[in-house]
Order: C-alpha cells, then sequence, then structure tokens
C-alpha cells in the first residue's frame, strides 16, 4: 500500500511540478515582453528618459533553448505545444496513477509491492501516450475542417491576379490554430528566403497530414507546369470538402461500436451496484474469498481486453 500510495503521490507532484513550470515560463515571457516593446518604441517618440535605453543590445535577445522535453512532443505530435500538452498529460496522468491504485488496492485487493507499483507506472505511461494521441487527433481533425475553406480563401485571392505563396501571407493572420501555426511555418521559412518548394516539402513532412500535402503538391505542380492557380485550388477545395465528407461518415459507421464500448464499462458496474442491493451476499463473495478475487481481476482484464480491441478496431476503420 505505500509504494503505491507513493508512486501516486510521486506522479501528481511531478505533473504539479510540469505544469507549474510551463506556466511560469510562459508568464516571464509575457513579463518580459512589454519593457522590451517599451525600450524599441521609446526612440521613435523621442524619449530619452526610457530606463535601459542606454543598453542598445538589450532590445534584443538570443533565442533561449527549449526543453527537451518540450521539443521532442512537438516534434512527434506537430500539431501540439510543448507546454500546454505536458501539462494536460501530466495531469491526466496523475488522474489515471490515482485511480488504478483505488481499483487495485480497495477493489481488487493487490497486495503491495513491484506489481501494483508497475501496474500503476504502466498505466500513467498508458496514459500519457493515449492522452498525446487523443490531443493531436482532435487537432487534426480541426485542421481537416478548416483547411477546406482556407484554401478557398487563397484560391479567390489567386483570381484577382496575388500570387498563391503572397495570398497564403494575406490570409495567415486571418485564419484560426492549428491551421495558422502550420501556415506560418511556411511564411517564415519564406520571409528566411528558403526556396518554396523545400520550405513546403518540410513542414508537409513534419506535419503529416494528408490534406496539406495535397496543398504543397498542387502548388509545387502549379510552379513547374504553369496554368490558372486558381482552378487548381479550386479543384483542390473540392477534393478536400470531398475528403472531409468520408471522414464524417467513416465517423458515424462507428457510432455502434463506441456505443458498445459504453455499455461495455457501465454494464457490469451498474449490474454489481443492483445487486449490492438486491442481494448483497453474492456481491461480498467476490470481494471477501480468493475464488471470488480471482473472478474479479479476470473479469476487469477481459473488459479491458474487449475495449483495448474495439479502440483498435474503430482507429481502423476511421483511417
Amino acid at each position: 500500500m505505500t509504494g503505491g500510495v507513493t508512486v501516486v503521490i510521486a506522479g501528481f507532484l511531478a505533473a504539479c511540478l510540469l505544469a507549474g513550470s510551463a506556466w511560469a515560463l510562459a508568464y516571464v515571457r509575457a513579463s518580459a515582453l512589454k519593457p522590451r516593446i517599451q525600450r524599441v518604441a521609446a526612440p521613435m517618440a523621442d524619449d530619452g528618459d526610457a530606463p535601459g535605453l542606454e543598453i542598445a543590445q538589450s532590445v534584443f535577445r538570443t533565442e533561449r533553448k527549449r526543453a527537451w522535453l518540450w521539443d521532442r512532443i512537438e516534434a512527434w505530435y506537430p500539431l501540439l505545444q510543448g507546454p500546454r500538452a505536458v501539462g494536460i498529460t501530466g495531469g491526466v496522468a496523475a488522474g489515471v496513477g490515482a485511480g488504478l491504485w483505488a481499483v487495485m488496492r480497495l477493489i481488487l485487493q493487490v497486495p503491495g509491492g513491484p506489481w501494483l507499483t508497475l501496474g500503476i507506472l504502466g498505466g500513467m505511461a498508458a496514459s500519457v501516450y493515449g492522452t498525446l494521441v487523443w490531443l493531436q487527433a482532435r487537432e487534426a481533425k480541426k485542421f481537416t475542417q478548416q483547411f477546406p475553406d482556407v484554401v478557398d480563401q487563397i484560391a479567390q485571392l489567386s483570381r484577382t491576379g496575388i500570387p498563391p505563396l503572397e495570398a497564403l501571407s494575406n490570409v495567415v493572420q486571418d485564419v484560426p490554430p492549428p491551421v495558422q501555426g502550420v501556415l506560418e511555418a511556411v511564411c517564415n521559412g519564406l520571409g528566411a528566403g528558403l526556396d518554396a518548394d523545400r520550405t513546403m516539402k518540410t513542414v508537409a513532412a513534419r506535419v503529416r497530414i494528408p490534406e496539406f500535402t495535397l496543398f504543397c503538391a498542387v502548388l509545387k505542380l502549379q510552379r513547374k507546369a504553369g496554368g490558372g492557380v486558381s482552378e487548381a485550388l479550386g479543384n483542390l477545395t473540392g477534393t478536400l470538402r470531398e475528403r472531409r465528407k468520408i471522414a464524417l461518415k467513416a465517423h458515424s459507421s462507428t457510432a455502434q461500436t463506441r456505443l458498445t464500448l459504453i455499455v461495455l464499462i457501465l454494464l457490469p458496474i451498474v449490474v454489481l451496484a443492483m445487486q449490492k442491493f438486491t442481494a448483497p451476499e453474492t456481491v461480498d463473495i467476490l470481494f471477501n474469498t480468493p475464488n471470488g478475487l480471482f473472478v474479479l481481476r479476470v473479469g476487469i482484464g477481459l473488459i479491458a481486453l474487449g475495449v483495448g480491441v474495439a479502440y483498435l478496431l474503430i482507429a481502423r476503420g476511421t483511417r
């Protein structure tokens, strides 16, 4: 029991520390921005008494190295922001660890020791991975919903004679995230003087979203072959909207499986609760005898296995 409590408390404190560090770093950066802007604006306003104005280099700062963990998360899950993702996953992991300890120690009565600790740590690690995958999938879903409208805006600007890459720079400030972050990466590469094809290829390889890869391929082919880019982007918009419809149909086709998952999880709990009121002696056998505990553990393990298999089927059906 002591080992499980220690693991849960350590996980909770680690999650709080990570979330607090992310918030503190964001606050410090936001607080440092205001005086820096004042120093830049002071010469324009002929304000010679601006604090720290004599140190010209204090206006500019070198880019600090970011935390390795945040960079890894943003590399593996490119639509996420490292600090925010660390805070969310840390909180989820702490909650899962506490829940697993309560279930394994209080309900299943697993004796304290290495198996209890490994079970809790494994569940926390799985919850971190699952949360990151879920957050990435949620942002990717937002991207696929918003991107056809963005491509339509670029196509409309292209019809007026504006080059597509310049049109992309014009709309980047008006689009919502996560599309905005991806387009800003393209604009930053172009602003740094990089080749347009190489920049779009690099961003597409990092983001790994088929819709954006199609967009980059259309622009690349248009730049090489010429022709009306507005018509090509218009056709691409129709293709992206059709892909979105197909994804929605696939999502709706798995609704029965998701409902089965919910019933599979809730039904044993409801049955045990009703059995506790109608025939409590039958429920006591499960918790107070070795054979009952064995059956209870096997039953929960089979339910977890069924939920995992159903989740894999849903993920495969929605690809």
